[in-house]
């Protein structure tokens, strides 16, 4: 499932108006893709829904240098489907992007080192939680779980 797309052939997209009209947008393995092509997107796009970037390595905490914050929370508050496994995203960025996530649905942050932000979690209307291949205390996520979706 190795993705081809650049991050040029994806900007190229973004300039010829999907910008506007992207609710969906899978790049699962989409390695090619930086901080900054992502950064780009997330900056530009107005009404996404769903993303997915799992197994897109280069995209790190880094990112958040270059993102417009207001527009990030806008985005953050109108995702319902959020799958960033494989990445190299971090309690640091997560913690920043998981409180304006009030209508997620699906998350999944397997294989990433995220695990304390989890307690600003907003389970209000999560469906579906991956945890898998995460290395944290059962008992803390447990915790964590109990406290924040009641």
């Amino acid at each position: 499932e190795n993705c081809k797309i650049k991050g040029s052939g994806l900007i190229h997209l973004l300039n010829s108006g999907l910008d506007k009209t992207l609710i969906s947008l899978n790049l699962k393995q989409c390695n090619s893709l930086t901080n900054h092509h992502l950064s780009k997107l997330l900056n530009s796009v107005e009404n996404l829904k769903q993303l997915n970037i799992e197994g897109v390595h280069k995209v790190n905490d880094k990112i958040i240098k270059s993102l417009d914050r207001g527009h990030l929370e806008k985005l953050c508050n109108q995702l319902i489907y959020l799958n960033i496994s494989g990445t190299g995203i971090s309690d640091n960025l997560f913690d920043i992007l998981i409180k304006d996530m009030i209508n997620l649905q699906y998350l999944s942050i397997r294989e990433t080192n995220i695990s304390s932000s989890l307690n600003s979690l907003n389970c209000r209307e999560l469906t579906h939680l991956d945890l898998s291949f995460c290395y944290f205390d059962n008992n803390f996520i447990i915790d964590v779980l109990c406290n924040t979706c009641q």
